[in-house]
Formats: structure tokens, sequence, C-alpha cells
């Protein structure tokens, strides 16, 4: 989990912005450390070290996406031949990623909308 998302679930607010405890209580997790670059290529995370490298391989690495909460994160898979980006809140809907739109509930819009734009790689399309 990122420090800024669990720093988040413990503010005294959190449960109005959606934080349930009980989703995470006794659960097992690191805490990691990632900041935002914008406007980085496949290749330089890849290659730049960019995000946390989750097995050592540069097969699983999670990247920050702020914006939806202030620790929101991805995770982009390595594949043989093609990446893919789990995305998870950083693109509302599908929709919103072909013709890109700003989020309804996003936490911080301006970091939301950065996060959805570097996601957009030239050429991808999403997958249902």
């Amino acid at each position: 989990m990122a420090r800024q998302e669990w720093q988040a679930a413990q503010s005294r607010l959190s449960r109005l912005r959606g934080y349930l405890r009980q989703e995470y209580a006794g659960l097992p997790f690191t805490l990691l450390e990632l900041s935002l670059r914008n406007g980085l290529t496949l290749e330089q995370v890849s290659k730049d070290g960019y995000g946390v490298d989750l097995m050592g391989d540069g097969s699983l690495i999670v990247v920050p996406t702020f914006g939806h909460t202030p620790g929101h994160q991805s995770l982009l898979v390595f594949l043989p031949y093609r990446a893919a980006l789990l995305a998870g809140d950083a693109v509302y809907a599908r929709a919103g990623y072909a013709r890109p739109a700003a989020q309804p509930c996003a936490l911080s819009p301006d970091v939301a909308w950065r996060s959805l734009m570097g996601v957009r790689w030239p050429g991808a399309t999403p997958t249902p």
C-alpha cells in the first residue's frame, strides 16, 4: 500500500472518504514509497526503476496513479509480448479512457486528470 494511502486511511475523516477499517484490518501489507512523475513511457518505467517492482524481475510494477485517492496505485504487468495496466479507479469507466473525462468522485481532480493522461499510451485501447 502506498504510504499516502495508509495515511489517508488513518485520518480523522477517513470513513467519510470511503476508507472502511474492516476492509483492511489485520491484512499484512508493506508501505510503499511512491512519487508521481508525469509523462513516462513504458520503456522508462521498465528501465528507470519507476514505481515498485514487486517480483524483482520487472514483470509486476506498482505505479502511482494518485488523484482518485491520495495514494491510489495501479499495477503495470509486463507480459512476453505486451504490457497491461490494471488501472483500478485511475480510469473511472472505459469510455473515460477512450475519450478522457474527469472523474466525478476524485479527491484531487487535477491530480486524477494527470494520472489518467499518464496511463493513456498512444495506440492503446482498453479491454473490457
